[in-house]
């Protein structure tokens, strides 16, 4: 099976603006079934330090089952 790209996404995020970012799982925005097979890629396009908000990872947290699913809302935004 060839890869295939699902979504791409460009997120601007200036350090002290905007809310932050809680800790949490992609795995809850990409999940698939009937097994996970998609993975997610943060790629800083400037430095990432303390300061500016950086990202942190808990080791092996890829091992974690996945505590919440993330479920479109069809009767809202329709079927995709």
């Amino acid at each position: 099976v060839d890869p295939v790209v699902p979504q791409s996404m460009y997120i601007f995020k200036q350090a002290r603006i905007g809310g932050e970012v809680t800790s949490h799982q992609d795995s809850t925005f990409l999940y698939t079934t009937p097994r996970q097979t998609c993975i997610g890629l943060w790629l800083a396009l400037d430095d990432a330090t303390l300061d500016n908000g950086c990202l942190w990872i808990r080791p092996k947290s890829h091992r974690e089952s996945v505590r919440r699913q993330f479920v479109r809302n069809v009767e809202h935004f329709g079927k995709s």
